[in-house]
């Protein structure tokens, strides 16, 4: 399995034409202030400050087709949202799932 859904990537593409790269560049930018939120939020008290960037996380990465990366923050929104604190025993894994969807994202956007 990739990091990347190809078949997601290229409908996406299809849909956004021209504009498909603006949105992955949005994203490469945004997906690691996410997790940088996600990274803080683990070493609060309560993991209910997981809840909104993961939901944001998962939603833009599903959208992207980096389902791996969104599999993670899914992870982590159901645990905190089900109060169960090992949903910060998801988030050392972020860094390693958005580096591998950056990598193949860049290589797609890049002529």
């Amino acid at each position: 399995m990739t990091a990347i859904d190809r078949v997601i990537v290229d409908e996406i593409a299809e849909i956004m034409g021209e504009e498909f790269p603006d949105l992955v560049r949005t994203y490469l930018d945004s997906a690691p202030l996410l997790i940088h939120q996600l990274e803080n939020a683990a070493h609060q008290d309560g993991i209910d400050v997981l809840i909104g960037p993961a939901h944001s996380l998962k939603a833009s990465s599903n959208d992207l087709g980096a389902l791996q990366l969104a599999e993670v923050a899914q992870a982590i929104e159901h645990d905190a949202r089900t109060g169960n604190a090992s949903a910060r025993d998801h988030v050392p894994l972020l860094q390693l799932r958005f580096d591998e969807a950056h990598a193949e994202l860049v290589k797609i956007i890049t002529p």
